[in-house]
C-alpha cells in the first residue's frame, strides 16, 4: 500500500536522497534475518521462542545439535541442485 501511494504521488525520486551505504545495510540486514529465519526449517529444527531477533537467534543456535538429520541433507541436496542447476 506504501508503494502505491509513494508511486501515484511521484514520490519515487527521493529514494536519490538516501546514501547508498544505507540502503546496502539495511538490504543486507534483511537477508541476515530471513537467511537466519530459515534455519529452523532447513535443519528441522523445533519452534523456538524469543520476540527479538537476538533471542530467537541464541535459541536455534542452541538448537543446532538437535537437528533432524534427514531433513537437513534433504535440504542441503535441493540447494545443491538449486544452485548448479542455474
Amino acid at each position: 500500500a506504501m508503494l502505491l501511494l509513494l508511486g501515484m504521488a511521484r514520490l519515487g525520486s527521493v529514494i536519490k536522497f538516501i546514501p547508498d551505504p544505507v540502503i546496502v545495510g539495511f538490504t543486507a540486514g534483511i537477508g541476515v534475518i530471513i537467511w537466519v529465519g530459515q534455519w529452523r526449517d532447513f535443519f528441522g529444527l523445533p519452534a523456538v521462542s524469543g520476540e527479538h531477533f537476538h533471542d530467537k537467534f541464541w535459541h536455534l543456535l542452541q538448537a543446532l545439535p538437535d537437528l533432524h538429520v534427514a531433513t537437513t541433507l534433504l535440504a542441503v541436496i535441493s540447494l545443491f541442485l538449486v544452485i548448479t542447476a542455474s
